[in-house]
């Protein structure tokens, strides 16, 4: 296990910015005061229910959590039925909101981080068998089923993920992301990734092309933007100029090879795809122009029995 994998602030480097928020980068010392503040003041439960939609205070809370050896529930989806069952399910539990999120859950704790003070660090050990996440399948075939999510697997998978990708030059990347942070998916690449691989996470969740395209062209050739088939094909329509960024990542579902090829061109940019699920997060990748092979991922295997593909 590598340093990263027992850590959670010690690998930050102090000029790479953790996020971008509210239009100001957030840098590793300041990050660190949001998170001491919040853990303090978190209610003494088991799980924490994450339904911030602000990227970056999902972020502080889920490191929050993270210290005070809570799991972060990510639910499915946001409707109040799913979440009164989390909560019959998971009896020690509380709901954290932003002030986006305007339903009345049981013991719910909003976070704001408005004229916090400096903050002397709690004395904190992060066990790296913990249980950082417990996230849940989308229920298309039954009630959705979670699936735990230990720390030192989130970071392991994350360094693999970088090393494919190979995404890192010389600035630092800046996750733009199209998915909620409660999907595996928006999970892996703009909460865990940035953590770990010293990336900056734009706090924003953009959703039509002239919101995507504005938050690309505020960072430059430093952006990653991470985004589903759906939102390429709709920013591959839209009649405007993309700036050049540093990459795309799409997931979610399939991305035909004629948008993939489309989006390379308006972006100037390369393509990838990654093919992942709830129970094990990102298990391969491919460059969608140049092959429909699949790389698995370091670490996995394939093997084919009677009736079924086994993953390893």
């Amino acid at each position: 296990m590598s340093e990263a994998g027992c850590s959670l602030f010690e690998t930050l480097s102090p000029d790479v910015p953790v996020a971008l928020w509210k239009g100001e980068y957030i840098y590793p010392d300041q990050f660190q005061q949001h998170v001491y503040a919040i853990a303090e003041s978190l209610p003494d439960k088991k799980y924490a229910i994450n339904l911030c939609e602000d990227r970056y205070l999902f972020l502080v809370s889920f490191a929050a959590c993270l210290l005070k050896s809570q799991s972060s529930l990510l639910p499915p989806s946001r409707a109040e039925k799913e979440i009164e069952r989390i909560l019959n399910i998971y009896a020690d539990a509380f709901c954290i909101v932003d002030s986006g999120t305007d339903v009345a859950h049981p013991g719910r704790f909003e976070i704001q981080l408005d004229n916090i003070q400096h903050v002397t660090p709690l004395r904190y050990e992060l066990d790296c068998d913990a249980v950082a996440a417990i996230l849940f399948t989308s229920g298309s075939t039954g009630a959705p089923q979670p699936h735990q999510k230990r720390w030192k697997d989130l970071v392991t998978s994350s360094l693999k993920l970088k090393q494919r990708l190979d995404l890192e030059g010389s600035d630092f990347d800046t996750i733009i992301a199209t998915v909620p942070p409660q999907h595996m998916y928006g999970f892996e690449l703009s909460i865990i990734y940035p953590l770990v691989n010293r990336a900056c996470m734009h706090a924003g969740r953009p959703f039509f092309p002239h919101d995507i395209n504005t938050y690309l062209r505020d960072v430059a050739a430093s952006g990653v933007l991470v985004t589903t088939p759906i939102h390429l094909r709709a920013c591959n329509e839209a009649d405007m100029v993309w700036p050049q960024i540093k990459s795309v990542i799409s997931a979610a579902s399939e991305l035909p090879e004629e948008v993939a090829s489309q989006s390379e061109r308006k972006m100037k940019t390369r393509v990838m795809e990654i093919y992942g699920c709830t129970e094990a997060g990102a298990i391969a990748t491919r460059r969608t122009t140049i092959g429909k092979r699949w790389n698995l991922l370091e670490g996995y295997s394939v093997a084919s029995m009677q009736d079924c593909t086994c993953l390893r």
